[in-house]
C-alpha cells in the first residue's frame, strides 16, 4: 500500500498481508495517512531469501532460453535523463507489456500489470494457445517460489496477477503455475476456478477495510495478537511494545489466540489478570480447567521472575520415562550435540556443520574437545555426516551407557532425512535411533518443569545455568546469514576463513550449552530427590537397546 505521485496504489502483497493479519492493514492505512511513521526493517536473513529468490528467478529464466523459448523483457531499461515520475514509469511499463502481449511474444518476463489501483509485476507470463481478445492465444502467470511446496499466499498473490491479466486479453487464465524450490525445476499447476471465489471474498473485504470514506482507524481500538507474519514483519517490533505496554495475554509461554479471546471474553484481559488470579480458578467457557490451571501457573512464575538474575521454576508431577526420569544415568563417553543448516544452500538445503562437545576427551587446558565435521558442497555433507556417524557408533561401541544430548527435534530428525539422501549409514542410524541414544533436552525440561520465561528456546534457560557465551548471541537465523555470507566469498573467490571461525565458535558455545542445561538438570534430580526422599527413576528397561553384534563401520 502506496501512494504514488498523488493516486494510493495496491499491491498483491497487501492483500497476502491483509489475510495474514488485519492490523497489519490498519498500520499501513494509518501510516499512508501521516498517522504514524511505517518503520524500516533491516532483516539480513530477509536480505538472503530476497537473493537467494532472484537467483532462483534467474536460473527458471535460463531454463526457458535452454528450452527454445524467447523471452522478452516487460519493462523499459532503467536509468538516462529525463525519466518520468514514477507513476509514468509504471504506466509506460504496462503498457509495454500490453503491446508485447498484442505482438504474441513467448514468453514476457518482469510483466507489469496496473489497472490504475492495482499493480502486480508478475515473473512470468507464459503464451498458451486459446482464443482472446489478443486473437488465438492468451497468457498464464508463473511465479518462482524458493519454498518446496505451494503456500496459500502464493496463489493468492497469483490470483490477483490473473485479475489484472484478465482485463488485458479479454479472458481469465484458465490456469497458474507455481516453480518450486530445490532440486530441478518443479511447475505446479493450479487451476484458477479453484480460487477465484475465494479471492474475490477476499479482496471485497480488504476493499471494505480501506474504503476511502471511512476514517482512519489509528491509535488501534486493541492490542495486535501475534501471527506468523509477525517473523516476517516490518511491524514486528512496534507491535511488541504495544503488546508489551497492554499487559497483554500473549505474554504468557504458550498462550494461544483463540483461548486469549476467550479469557478477555470472561473478563481476564491481561497477563498480570491471569497472573494473580485467586482461588479457586475462575471457569471459562469453551477453556478447561486444566488449561487455566497451567496457564495461570506460567503466567504467576513469569510475573514472579520479572526483574530477576535467574528466572523462578517448579516441577511438574513425575511420571516414568517422562521429564527428569527420562534422563539417562550420565556416562563418562556422553556427547552433547548441535548442528547448523542453510535450508538455501544447494538447491534442497546443506547441513554444513555437525559440531560435538566431548567431555570425555579435554584439551591441553582442560576444556573439553569440541569437534566439528564441515560440509560446503552436497557431497562434503556425505563425507561429513558419514564421519559423525562412525564417530557416534565407535564411541557407543567404547561405552555401552552413552547417549547423545541435543535440544529440540532438529537433530535427531535429520539422522534419518541425511541417511535417505545420501543412502548411507541407514543401518547405523537404524541402531541409533532404536537404541534411543539421542535425549532431547527440550522434551525433559517441558515434561518435567513449569519455568518463568515467555519462551523455553534454549538461550532463555540459560539464565538458569548461568551459562556465559564466548561470542554474541545469536539465532539460528544469523549463522545462516554469515554462512550465507562465507558462500559469497568462494564465489568471489575470497573465501573468510573468520566467517567459519565465528560460525563454529556460535555452534560450540550450543553444544556447550547443551551440557550445561544437563548438569542443570541433573541438579533438578538432586533436589527433588532430596524432597521426596527417595531416588528419582532413570529410563525403564528397552528391548531396542540390546546391542546387536557390531560390524565395522564403513569406511
Amino acid at each position: 500500500m502506496q501512494t504514488i505521485d498523488g493516486t494510493v496504489i495496491y499491491s498483491a502483497s497487501d492483500l497476502v498481508g491483509y489475510l495474514e493479519c488485519e492490523h497489519l492493514t490498519t498500520l499501513e492505512r494509518a501510516a499512508l495517512g501521516g498517522l504514524v511513521t511505517r518503520p524500516d526493517r533491516v532483516d539480513p536473513e530477509l536480505v538472503v531469501l530476497q537473493e537467494r529468490g532472484e537467483e532462483h528467478e534467474r536460473r527458471y529464466l535460463a531454463h526457458l532460453r535452454e528450452q527454445g523459448r524467447t523471452v522478452v523483457e516487460g519493462r523499459q531499461p532503467r536509468g538516462g535523463d529525463g525519466q518520468p515520475g514514477r507513476l509514468a514509469r509504471i504506466q509506460r511499463d504496462a503498457e509495454l507489456t500490453a503491446r508485447l502481449m498484442r505482438e504474441g511474444a513467448d514468453v514476457i518476463y518482469q510483466a507489469t500489470l496496473f489497472d490504475g489501483s492495482w499493480l502486480g509485476y508478475a515473473d512470468f507470463l507464459l503464451r498458451v494457445p486459446g482464443a482472446s481478445s489478443l486473437g488465438e492465444h492468451h497468457y498464464e502467470v508463473a511465479d518462482t517460489k524458493l519454498a518446496r511446496r505451494v503456500k496459500g499466499g502464493a496463489l493468492l498473490q497469483m490470483c490477483v496477477y490473473s485479475d489484472l491479466l484478465a482485463r488485458l486479453q479479454g479472458r481469465m487464465p484458465e490456469r497458474m503455475h507455481v516453480v518450486l524450490g530445490g532440486s530441478g525445476h518443479r511447475v505446479e499447476s493450479h487451476r484458477l476456478d479453484d480460487y477465484l471465489a475465494y479471492f474475490r471474498s477476499v479482496r471485497r473485504r480488504f476493499a471494505a477495510a480501506v474504503e476511502a470514506g471511512q476514517p482512519l482507524p489509528y491509535p488501534l481500538a486493541g492490542t495486535p495478537e501475534p501471527v506468523s507474519h509477525c517473523n516476517v514483519c516490518r511491524w514486528d517490533e512496534h507491535c511488541t511494545r504495544l503488546r508489551q505496554e497492554a499487559d497483554h495475554l500473549s505474554l504468557v509461554a504458550g498462550m494461544r489466540s483463540d483461548t486469549a479471546r476467550r479469557l478477555e471474553a470472561a473478563g481476564i484481559r491481561t497477563f498480570s489478570a491471569i497472573a494473580t488470579l485467586g482461588q479457586p480458578l475462575p471457569s471459562v467457557p469453551k477453556v478447561s480447567d486444566v488449561a487455566i490451571g497451567i496457564l495461570h501457573q506460567q503466567a504467576r512464575l513469569q510475573h514472579q521472575s520479572s526483574g530477576r538474575s535467574r528466572p523462578l521454576y517448579e516441577f511438574l508431577p513425575v511420571e516414568a520415562n517422562r521429564g527428569l526420569a527420562a534422563l539417562p544415568e550420565p556416562s563418562r563417553g556422553d556427547l552433547f550435540f548441535d548442528m547448523e543448516g542453510d535450508p538455501f544452500a544447494e538447491e534442497d538445503g546443506l547441513e554444513y556443520l555437525f559440531g560435538v562437545w566431548d567431555p570425555s576427551e579435554p584439551e591441553a587446558d582442560g576444556t573439553p574437545a569440541f569437534r566439528t565435521w564441515w560440509a560446503h558442497s552436497r557431497a562434503d555433507e556425505k563425507v561429513a555426516f558419514e564421519a559423525f556417524i562412525d564417530f557416534v557408533i565407535e564411541r557407543w561401541r567404547a561405552d555401552p551407557r552413552m547417549h547423545v544430548y541435543h535440544y529440540a527435534a532438529y537433530e535427531r530428525g535429520r539422522m534419518g532425512m541425511l541417511a535417505t539422501r545420501h543412502g548411507t549409514r541407514e543401518v547405523e542410524v537404524d541402531r541409533i535411533l532404536r537404541g534411543e541414544l539421542f535425549v532431547d533436552l527440550y522434551a525433559v525440561v517441558r515434561q518435567a518443569l513449569r519455568i518463568g520465561v515467555r519462551s523455553y528456546s534454549i538461550k532463555k534457560l540459560e539464565p538458569l545455568y548461568a551459562l556465559t557465551r564466548d561470542v554474541p548471541l545469536r539465532d539460528a537465523g544469523s549463522s545462516v546469514v554469515a554462512y550465507e555470507q562465507y558462500l559469497r566469498t568462494i564465489d568471489a573467490g575470497a573465501p573468510q576463513q573468520a566467517i567459519l571461525e565465528g560460525i563454529r565458535d556460535y555452534n560450540r558455545d550450543d553444544c556447550r550449552s547443551n551440557a550445561e542445561l544437563r548438569a542443570w538438570l541433573e541438579g533438578r534430580r538432586d533436589e527433588l530427590t532430596a524432597r521426596a526422599g527417595e531416588r528419582l527413576p532413570r529410563p525403564g528397561p528397552r528391548a531396542a537397546r540390546c546391542r546387536p553384534r557390531w560390524s565395522s563401520p564403513r569406511r
